[in-house]
């Protein structure tokens, strides 16, 4: 298995968050019903698609999809990269949007490893 950089993240449209013991250092990745459901049904991934797989403790690897029992099942095509913590913490400081662009604005800064966000109340 090769060890990929992180450009290789941002080549897949698919990311599925698994349990730690989950990803393991190669082989078969498990993945709950719920997970199984929405790759298969929802995003209709077939054999051979690519994803990546994390555990949200900032472990990856990249993975393909192949049938397993009338099911989705995920086999990992690379060795799981652990990443280095940032020496710094990054803080956001925003003034509270307007409408439902909150979430939004949360889940940008989450996607780019914000560890805070601060609301300012302004006028």
């Amino acid at each position: 298995m090769s060890s990929p950089d992180r450009s290789a993240l941002r080549s897949t449209n698919t990311h599925v968050l698994v349990e730690s013991e989950s990803l393991g250092e190669g082989g078969a990745i498990s993945l709950d019903d719920d997970t199984e459901h929405h790759l298969r049904r929802v995003l209709r991934l077939r054999d051979g698609d690519v994803v990546s797989v994390t555990d949200g403790a900032r472990r990856w690897c990249l993975a393909v999809t192949v049938s397993s029992g009338g099911g989705l099942a995920l086999e990992a095509t690379s060795e799981v990269v652990t990443e280095v913590t940032p020496s710094r913490a990054v803080t956001v400081a925003s003034a509270m949007p307007k409408g439902d662009r909150l979430d939004w604005m949360v889940q940008k800064a989450t996607e780019l490893g914000v560890d805070r966000l601060v609301l300012l109340h302004a006028d």
